[in-house]
């Protein structure tokens, strides 16, 4: 008789890394969640649309990745903070591409980066403890083992990430965790927090690990430097890499039990981009 194997498949561990069990599935806002800019040459032509839920703080903080690019990286351009409503349909993808293919190769070590796109076949099978969503059961990986070619590969793929019914946050977050791979996610959380997404009013709301993961490459869960002794001399996990757009925190003002339970704006203090300064607008 063969042994059984003890391997978890990856779509178990993908849901477990994400809701903490292999039963969460995304709500609606999170579905219809993508990456898409306002009109071209208008004054917020450097801006994603953002709707309602959870995603939203992965569409804002992917944001400032997508404000670096514009006003740093691009070539034979003015780049200043009025040349950001002068934006090209073309140039938002061009950002767009690059902001997503740097933090998946950050969250790669500077490794390798994996992409996940959807086909048509179905990859997993039902099971009594595994809630289909007709989505991740068709998932495909790509592995990209430089980073000009994962923004290559985004870009001529982006319609996946930015068009109507695609899923792209999802997508980018699926991408995300598999860049990171399992193992290095597990050693970046601590008892804390075990999985990336938490429960809120019939929704999911993305942890602050989340967020470092995407600021830093490492699925931090907490925002204080290095590590700490929690309450229970468990050992807590901090930021331990500067993020190359500051530090980005939702807030409102409310309770402090509250204050992140629900996304109201994103404030952008002074913050230091390659020798330049961002200020607030």
């Amino acid at each position: 008789m063969a042994a059984m194997s003890t391997e978890i498949p990856e779509d178990v561990k993908l849901r477990q890394s994400l809701f903490g069990d292999t039963v969460g599935v995304f709500s609606h806002d999170w579905k219809e969640a993508c990456f898409r800019f306002h009109d071209p040459f208008s004054d917020l032509a450097f801006a994603l649309q953002v709707g309602k839920g959870g995603a939203r703080s992965i569409q804002m903080a992917v944001q400032g990745f997508i404000i670096k690019y514009l006003l740093f990286a691009r070539k034979g351009k003015d780049c200043n903070l009025l040349s950001l409503r002068t934006i090209s349909r073309q140039e938002q993808e061009r950002a767009l591409a690059a902001a997503l293919a740097g933090i998946l190769w950050a969250a790669g070590a500077a490794q390798k980066a994996t992409i996940c796109l959807v086909t048509e076949d179905t990859y997993v099978g039902s099971t009594p403890d595994y809630s289909r969503d007709d989505f991740t059961e068709r998932l495909q990986l790509f592995e990209l083992l430089e980073q000009e070619a994962t923004e290559r590969f985004i870009y001529d793929h982006l319609q996946w990430f930015k068009g109507e019914g695609s899923q792209g946050v999802i997508l980018f977050l699926y991408s995300l965790i598999f860049s990171r791979t399992f193992e290095r996610l597990q050693k970046d959380l601590d008892v804390s927090t075990t999985h990336l997404l938490k429960l809120n009013a019939g929704g999911f709301l993305c942890r602050q690990a989340v967020l470092n993961m995407i600021l830093t490459g490492r699925a931090s869960p907490n925002v204080f430097n290095g590590c700490q002794e929690g309450k229970s001399q468990d050992t807590l996990h901090g930021v331990l890499t500067r993020g190359d757009v500051g530090y980005l925190q939702w807030g409102r003002d409310t309770s402090e039990d509250d204050r992140l339970s629900q996304v109201s704006a994103l404030r952008f203090s002074t913050t230091q981009l390659e020798g330049q300064y961002l200020t607030p607008f």
